[in-house]
């Protein structure tokens, strides 16, 4: 049974129905339903049959089919039973977690600032001691070897980071060459 009406009513039959839903005497005279007595309570037992449920109309249950307790097909995503409200916390907690921290692959991860910073500022750094304070060959030289150890470093272990390894190791180089020329004046004239 459909509670739509089968035909669409003249507009002054709506008005008219307003009207009187409008009218404080007329909602006084509507007669209620008469309600519906509450069912008796039933024991608990193994499911046996139709359960009657109450849709939004309450005139009319609907009959459900009992709850089966087959299992489901192995390559189904059901669990076989019902999980209690802890267990379904646990199991939220677990996934969650693992969104949180994914498992990442150390190899693609960037280096850190804290091993770029040293390795891009220890060549300049000696050529700049090189040329402006004098500093010796015994002290330059290390640290500049410090930057390529560096650049080898993070060329190995860290391939996303490859170009700040060439990067480096291409300025470690240039203030190698141009070290040598500084301390060995005699290699700016060899041919």
């Amino acid at each position: 049974m459909t509670l739509l009406p089968q035909k669409k009513k003249p507009f002054g039959a709506i008005v008219k129905l307003r009207e009187a839903a409008d009218s404080p005497i007329q909602a006084l005279t509507v007669p209620l339903p008469a309600p519906h007595p509450a069912p008796p309570p039933v024991a608990p037992s193994p499911p046996s049959g139709p359960k009657a449920v109450h849709t939004l109309r309450k005139s009319e249950p609907v009959l459900l089919p009992a709850e089966s307790q087959s299992i489901p097909s192995p390559h189904s995503n059901l669990p076989s039973h019902r999980h209690s409200d802890a267990e379904l916390q646990e199991i939220r907690r677990r996934e969650a977690l693992a969104m949180l921290t994914p498992i990442a692959n150390p190899k693609r991860a960037a280096v850190h600032p804290a091993l770029l910073i040293p390795g891009y500022l220890c060549s300049p750094a000696a050529a700049i001691a090189c040329v402006s304070y004098q500093v010796p060959l015994a002290i330059t030289a290390p640290v500049v070897a410090v930057s390529l150890l560096v650049a080898v470093f993070i060329f190995f272990k860290k391939p996303v980071s490859r170009h700040h390894a060439a990067f480096i190791a291409v300025i470690s180089l240039f203030v190698i060459v141009f070290g040598a020329l500084h301390y060995f004046p005699q290699l700016r004239n060899a041919s």
